[in-house]
Formats: C-alpha cells, sequence, structure tokens
C-alpha cells in the first residue's frame, strides 16, 4: 500500500492532497519527452541515490530508472548502505535524486519549518522562496484549524508544482474496523495517541 503526495506528514483528514491533482504531474512519459524536445536536451545524466533498506527499495529503484530512461534520461543508480545514506542525504544534501526512507519529521510544523523553508535545518535542496516561507510560518501559528489546513494544503499544491518536494510512494498502514466503530482517524505522528479519545462505538 502506498501514497502519492508532497511529504508534508498530514495531521488529520484533509490535509492530503487529493490523487486527481498528481494526474497532471506524473504518469506522462509523452510530455515529458516533448519537455526535453523543447529544452534541446538530448541524454541529460541524472544519477539516482536508493538506499539499501529492502529489497522493495532496490526494486523500485530499478523500476523508476528504466521509466526515466524511457523517456530519454541517461540514468545511473548508485546504492547505499543505511549509515551512509542517513549522513550524505539527510544531513551533507549530497544527491540529484533519491529513493529511501523519508526524514524523521513526523509533524506538518517539523517538516515544513525544516525540509521545506529556506533557513530550515534540514533544507537540503537550497530552495528559497520568501513567499512560501511566510506561508509556512503563517500556518505553524495559525489556532484556526480550518485556515490552517487550507495554507497546508496549499503549500503543498505550490511544492507539486514547483518540483521541490515529491514522494511517489510514501508507505501507509492498513487498518480495518468495524462499522459500528465511529471517529478513528488514526494518527501515530510524533508518537500521538489522543485520537483515541474521539473513538466512540454507535
Amino acid at each position: 500500500l502506498a501514497t502519492v503526495g508532497s511529504g508534508v506528514p498530514p495531521k488529520g483528514p484533509g490535509w492530503v492532497l487529493p490523487e486527481m491533482m498528481f494526474r497532471d504531474y506524473v504518469a506522462q512519459p509523452t510530455r515529458s519527452r516533448e519537455l526535453l524536445r523543447q529544452a534541446g536536451v538530448t541524454s541529460p545524466q541524472v544519477s539516482l541515490t536508493v538506499a539499501d533498506f529492502r529489497d522493495s527499495y532496490l526494486e523500485y529503484g530499478q523500476g523508476l530508472s528504466e521509466q526515466l530512461r524511457s523517456v530519454g534520461f541517461d540514468v545511473s543508480m548508485e546504492i547505499l548502505n543505511p549509515t551512509v545514506y542517513g549522513e550524505r542525504i539527510w544531513y551533507e544534501g549530497d544527491y540529484a535524486a533519491y529513493l529511501g526512507p523519508r526524514l524523521p519529521l513526523t509533524t506538518p510544523n517539523a517538516f515544513l519549518l525544516g525540509a521545506v523553508h529556506s533557513r530550515g535545518r534540514w533544507n537540503t535542496t537550497g530552495y528559497l522562496d520568501k513567499s512560501m516561507d511566510t506561508l509556512i510560518e503563517a500556518q505553524a501559528v495559525e489556532s484556526d484549524s480550518v485556515l490552517r489546513k487550507k495554507i497546508a494544503l496549499d503549500l503543498q499544491s505550490q511544492l507539486l508544482e514547483r518540483g521541490v518536494r515529491f514522494m511517489p510512494a510514501a508507505s501507509v498502514q492498513a487498518w480495518a474496523w468495524w462499522p459500528h466503530v465511529r471517529g478513528l482517524h488514526p494518527n501515530f505522528a510524533n508518537l500521538e495517541y489522543a485520537f483515541w479519545a474521539q473513538v466512540w462505538v454507535k
């Protein structure tokens, strides 16, 4: 099971961009080839760094490499052991593109302020956008939950549109419960457990 997303950990239901929004940006090989042609680039080189955590990562890395080659990229794949991966990717930002576990940032504020904000400790992309910084700071202190969610969704939309952060396969947990169990919205971000207080039985 996996979801496509911007990488921002959701605070709750409704904090994730609709799947339809991603369809304008993914799975368009013909458009990808056309964009490369318009840019006048032939076989651009790209290095894909893959974390050697499990076979599933390596298999996904091979599949992603083949997809990139099919639209005209010259792909080289480098496999890193888990110890080197954390140091090079998370701390040094030494990558062109990488496939591996997400940053250890489990709340919206931790991720947005840490990895996306231009002065964030984990911002290894070097991306800088003052208007986005302003939005990140605004959502961090917004007490109206509806408005904060709206700002967070707008930020995720901008991340996708500008190609700053993209998570092609964020793993999820599968849960099942009886129809008479209501109000169950599991959220284990930051070792959260307060959601249990909202659960009730009809």
